[in-house]
């Protein structure tokens, strides 16, 4: 059970209060976190892990003066994700070995194989679109957890209230002279729609709130020197990294050997390839051989003209620049929610749920939902594991600093 000391809160903390409070009792009250992670949450992890290695590298590049191909790049980034890939592969496995009954060898094999592509194909995406950071901005501060006083209005910090959080990846360009924040978020979904909704994310308020006062609390475990550099730079800049899971797909071949002419969601390069391999040497037939090359019809052309190699919906960095003003809403806020949370702690506040927030046709299946409906010592054996850290985001983040960057 956690204990009501000094709250230190997170933003997914923040966030799971307010949409529903049994959720957030188990899992920040009484320290509950399932055995096995989801696979959304392996790609996501997986993902983030081969980013960090990407600009650990271009950091070491940069204090050494020396520029990196873009092979080395891509390396790096390989380097960074295999390590999480290998801990999903390990958590598959003991989920097989735990109930024989579920997953087999062939489905493990499969889902492993598929988190990996998804995995590899998102990180190297992101690469081609943005290894140019490099040359266009220099490299603070890489999955930096941090710990900062929240700050009453008159300036003075609030007893016993913390606010803890990773920042993903901080720059400083030198052009404008700023500070920049960048945020990664993996998404199913189209990567362009997100725009809209960036402006209030209290994540990247409150993390351009406490970025911009770092000269104020003690040095973060693992920071690097340049990230107190700079602290007459503006801070309020955020590049928001939205990076599709899946990315465009191959156009499919129909059974007499041709490109199908249904809609895709790919782009007309990758339909044009296909195209040409159709014109060289066909596709092939449902009984597995080449047709022989076959022109483009009228139909598939049409589909062709119809396409772009608009890549947003797959790879998105949006810009925003969140105000004095608004950081100072998010503190004010956060400083009232920090209370409710300390009451909470203390069993002040009564535990209830919001089934609303779960039975919607378009809500996330919650993992919870089991004990939520029967809460047994036995059921939270079987599925559950007490942490040793309400935030154990934020630790990992910590022990992986390992003193780098």
């Amino acid at each position: 059970m956690r204990l009501n000391k000094r709250v230190t809160v997170t933003n997914s903390e923040l966030q799971t209060f307010r949409s529903c409070r049994q959720l957030w009792d188990f899992t920040y009250r009484h320290l509950l976190r399932p055995k096995r992670s989801a696979r959304p949450l392996a790609v996501g992890s997986a993902i983030h892990s081969g980013l960090a290695g990407m600009y650990r590298f271009i950091y070491e590049c940069q204090k050494l003066g020396i520029n990196a191909s873009t092979d080395e790049v891509v390396n790096a980034a390989h380097r960074g994700m295999n390590n999480k890939l290998a801990e999903h592969l390990q958590g598959l496995y003991e989920k097989m070995e735990a109930d024989p009954r579920g997953l087999n060898i062939d489905e493990l094999v499969d889902e492993s194989r598929a988190t990996e592509a998804e995995v590899e194909g998102t990180v190297l995406r992101y690469v081609e679109a943005f290894a140019s950071d490099m040359q266009n901005y220099r490299v603070l501060a890489v999955e930096q957890a941090f710990a900062a006083p929240m700050l009453a209005d008159d300036g003075r910090a609030t007893p016993r209230l913390m606010y803890r959080g990773v920042f993903d990846l901080v720059l400083f360009d030198p052009n404008i002279g700023d500070v920049i924040l960048c945020e990664h978020k993996s998404t199913a979904g189209d990567a362009r729609l997100v725009e809209s909704k960036i402006d209030m994310d209290p994540q990247t308020t409150g993390y351009i709130w406490t970025l911009g006062r770092r000269h104020f609390t003690a040095k973060w475990k693992g920071a690097a020197p340049e990230l107190y550099e700079h602290l007459d730079a503006p801070v309020g800049r955020v590049f928001y990294n939205v990076l599709r899971k899946s990315g465009p797909k191959q156009p499919k071949w129909t059974k007499d050997g041709t490109l199908s002419s249904a809609a895709c969601d790919t782009t007309r390069d990758v339909y044009e390839a296909a195209l040409r391999i159709q014109e060289e040497r066909g596709g092939p037939r449902e009984d597995g051989k080449l047709v022989g090359p076959k022109p483009r019809s009228e139909k598939q052309i049409e589909v062709l003209n119809a396409m772009s190699n608009d890549t947003g919906k797959w790879m998105k960095r949006h810009e925003v620049w969140h105000s004095e003003e608004e950081q100072q809403r998010w503190r004010r806020e956060v400083v009232v929610e920090g209370g409710l949370v300390r009451r909470a702690i203390a069993g002040k506040l009564p535990v209830v749920r919001n089934p609303g927030n779960c039975n919607m046709p378009w809500s996330m299946p919650c993992r919870y939902r089991g004990i939520c409906r029967h809460d047994t010592q036995a059921g939270r054996e079987l599925d559950f594991k007490v942490v040793a850290d309400p935030h154990m985001e934020v630790v990992e983040s910590e022990e992986d600093q390992g003193g780098a960057v």
